[in-house]
């Protein structure tokens, strides 16, 4: 039988399609040495785990034990003084491997590194003695092969830094301190987990890349670190996405804003398309204020942050020229200004194909309704809470013409909403013929009473695309409407 030999550019196009499947990357690796060539570069992208992958502890110690024969003499030996053992000097860290695996490295989860080095150390039985400091030794050493290698590092997580008596251990100002010709400069995702100080490793990053194109930033607690951060995205020139979560100081997002300073650059302006805030203090910053910062955003979310100000500072917003792209908003348990929030659909416009609001009181949203009505019309999905008015979003439904996807969620500021169900009987059949011709999906979280005659008319009157219905808080609708949902006829799939 003939063996056909592909190209190295195909077998790695087929490697790049398998770049999860770890068990048939192991599998390309056996079938000849140009299959191993390619395969291998994708098994040693992240070693030590990334955001999506952690590493299985008997790995992180086999990786490590590869890693370490890549250290110079000079670097065997001070570890070998230092940990009082002749271990680097031994052959099984002098032989010739036969790939150079350090530069196949695309991810550094720092979290995995130092757990790596844990289990090393405990496997080797070097736990006695200054336990944290042979950890940071090795560690240290173990970052010159990290940064100093000639490869692209495209992803880095810090979960938390390693601690010697309070005195972080920062790979970016190691980088600065020893001019390497650094594989950080190449970033294109940054992650920071844990509560631990940030803003003298966020200025250094900034220092050192400034091609990032993601950034997820959780936990800042001092202003200081809110600054730092306003500093790093200032300095990047291709930051596509931005999340921060979890700010806690009562000025910390004024700080931010002053550290991003838009009197020095506006290079971001031309490239941020993505911006979420998560459990974050606005202290009294207004929706449109904050946006001003981000006028080219194409996706917006607000999810459980406080203290927003609901005055609005735009007395005549017809100058505004923010948010003319945006596509997806989110308001999530979040109380934003009412004339806010309208101004904002309506310089989004018809650009707007994702709408969710939840969190927020029946009595605020037919003001956002109308909005929606008048400036939304290629809605594709929609979620806002509703209790038992159904007149303003027939209406506003009969004109979503794109819309394929509708929430209903409750109203969690009024107590009766939340506990008693609500008779929408009278209401129901009217609402399924206002549903717009191309809907696929309604959910409703709502506690919702009604017959089962009614839900059967429903069905009868509302658009056969309708493929999947939710009814998350009716008790009615699951102990006794199955029945009548087995009977529904032209309909794919109800759940």
């Amino acid at each position: 039988m003939l063996h056909l030999k592909l190209p190295y550019d195909c077998v790695h196009e087929i490697c790049l399609q398998l770049d999860s499947d770890i068990q048939s990357l192991y599998s390309c690796m056996l079938i000849d040495r140009n299959w191993c060539r390619a395969a291998i570069r994708f098994l040693w992208k992240h070693p030590f785990g990334n955001e999506t992958h952690v590493a299985p502890e008997k790995s992180l110690r086999n990786v490590l034990d590869i890693y370490l024969c890549f250290l110079t003499n000079e670097q065997k030996l001070r570890l070998d003084r230092h940990l009082s053992h002749s271990i680097f000097t031994s052959d099984q860290f002098n032989q010739v491997l036969l790939f150079p695996y350090p530069q196949f490295l695309k991810a550094i989860s720092t979290s995995g590194v130092i757990r790596s080095v844990q289990i090393w150390l405990g496997h080797r039985k070097l736990r006695s003695g200054y336990w944290e400091i042979n950890v940071q030794t090795l560690w240290e050493e173990l970052a010159q092969i990290l940064i100093s290698q000639p490869h692209c590092i495209h992803e880095f997580s810090s979960n938390h830094l390693f601690y010697i008596k309070h005195h972080p251990f920062n790979l970016f100002k190691f980088n600065l301190e020893n001019d390497f010709n650094s594989s950080l400069r190449t970033l294109r995702k940054l992650y920071f987990h844990g509560k631990y100080p940030k803003s003298e490793l966020l200025r250094h990053v900034g220092d050192v890349s400034t091609q990032l194109e993601l950034l997820y930033v959780e936990f800042l607690s001092s202003q200081d670190d809110c600054e730092s951060l306003g500093f790093l995205i200032r300095k990047q020139n291709k930051l596509q996405r931005f999340l921060l979560s979890d700010v806690a100081n009562d000025y910390g997002v004024y700080h931010f804003l002053r550290g991003l300073d838009l009197s020095i650059t506006n290079t971001l302006n031309n490239t941020i398309s993505e911006v979420a805030f998560q459990n974050v203090n606005f202290k009294n910053s207004s929706l449109l204020s904050l946006l001003n910062y981000f006028p080219y955003i194409k996706s917006f979310a607000v999810i459980f942050c406080r203290n927003l100000n609901l005055k609005s500072d735009f007395s005549d917003p017809h100058d505004l020229q923010i948010c003319k792209r945006l596509r997806i908003l989110k308001i999530i348990h979040t109380l934003v200004n009412t004339r806010d929030m309208n101004i904002l659909l309506k310089q989004a416009g018809e650009e707007l194909l994702e709408f969710k609001l939840h969190g927020w009181t029946t009595r605020r949203i037919p003001t956002i309704l109308q909005s929606v009505t008048m400036y939304s019309p290629n809605l594709r999905t929609l979620a806002f809470p509703l209790h038992s008015n159904f007149c303003g979003v027939n209406k506003m439904l009969r004109g979503r013409t794109q819309l394929q996807r509708l929430t209903l969620c409750r109203d969690v500021y009024r107590t009766t909403a939340l506990y008693s169900a609500v008779n929408v009987d009278s209401y129901l059949i009217s609402f399924g013929a206002s549903l717009p011709k191309g809907i696929k999906r309604i959910d409703v979280d709502c506690y919702w009473k009604f017959r089962q005659s009614t839900l059967k008319k429903f069905f009868e009157v509302s658009p056969k695309s309708l493929e999947c219905l939710t009814f998350g808080n009716s008790v009615e609708m699951r102990r006794e409407g199955i029945n009548v949902l087995l009977d529904i006829e032209n309909k794919s799939q109800v759940i």
